[in-house]
């Protein structure tokens, strides 16, 4: 345990190389509840922590212990280009506390949304590879949240299974995520 802080220093590193550190990219909240939202735009996803704002979020997450959760913007945040020179696509944020790391993905579609939203995880986490921001990091998960009533063309136990088996993560579809 006494090595906690200096695998923490260098993933805090590694995560200031990723996200180039920009103070809109980052938020850390306690709160018992709040709430992230992807505006749609070019900006990065939105933290907001008045419970009045319920029924704008996207996700919820619930803190009970009120512990300190680190929110990084990605989309938005950072470019990942790939070998065309392209922008590649990327998942939404990320949380970080303890040695959980939660990669999150909002999507507001009926159709055809599941696969691409966990394309867009499964890229994001390929690059946090390659910087090896994922090392010390022990629970690993991601959530795709969709808000609007998902038409399913087909059971999504197939893409939480390849999450699992391609990159060790555990892949929930939710809009509730629980911080524990």
């Amino acid at each position: 345990m006494s090595n906690i802080p200096n695998i923490l220093n260098i993933l805090s590193e590694y995560t200031q190389t990723i996200f180039n550190t920009c103070s809109a990219c980052e938020t850390v909240v306690s709160s018992q509840v709040f709430g992230i939202s992807d505006n749609e735009s070019k900006k990065p996803c939105v933290v907001d922590t008045d419970v009045n704002n319920e029924e704008k979020w996207d996700i919820t997450i619930n803190n009970p212990n009120n512990k300190a959760i680190t929110v990084n913007g990605i989309d938005n945040c950072i470019e990942i280009i790939r070998e065309n020179g392209e922008q590649d696509n990327i998942c939404d944020a990320c949380i970080r506390y303890d040695q959980t790391i939660i990669f999150i993905e909002i999507k507001n579609k009926n159709r055809n949304w599941l696969e691409q939203a966990a394309h867009q995880i499964s890229n994001t986490i390929k690059h946090f590879n390659e910087y090896n921001a994922l090392n010390g990091y022990t629970i690993r998960k991601a959530y795709i949240a969709n808000n609007r009533k998902p038409i399913f063309n087909y059971s999504h136990i197939k893409v939480q299974q390849k999450m699992l088996y391609d990159h060790k993560f555990l892949l929930h579809i939710s809009t509730k995520l629980d911080i524990t």
